[in-house]
């Protein structure tokens, strides 16, 4: 089985999962996580592209977005805040303490 043909299979068994985003209220969110939708935002966001109207409010969505559970545990919408909201101040920041 050649790679494209791989993927293409695990792009179906995604597809059909959202990602959830967990919003300051305690709301969640659903956003859609057909194919690479979250990759080809991500690159859009980063190569300074004109996003369309719903690329633009779900990017709001995840800036907005305290927490997300991507299909397959994926974490791409983490790396998509660091790059909408920067760095977490110091003073913000939980350390987890192993005890």
């Amino acid at each position: 089985m050649n790679l494209q043909r791989r993927l293409a299979l695990l792009e179906k068994q995604i597809v059909s999962e959202p990602t959830l985003l967990t919003m300051p209220d305690g709301s969640t969110v659903s956003m859609p996580s057909r194919g690479d939708y979250l990759v080809r935002l991500f690159a859009a966001m980063i190569g300074g592209e004109a996003c369309g109207p719903e690329q633009a409010r779900h990017l709001d969505l995840i800036r907005s977005c305290t927490a997300s559970h991507e299909p397959g545990g994926g974490r791409l919408v983490e790396v998509i805040r660091c790059f909408l909201v920067g760095p977490v101040k110091k003073d913000r920041l939980q350390l987890a303490r192993s005890d």
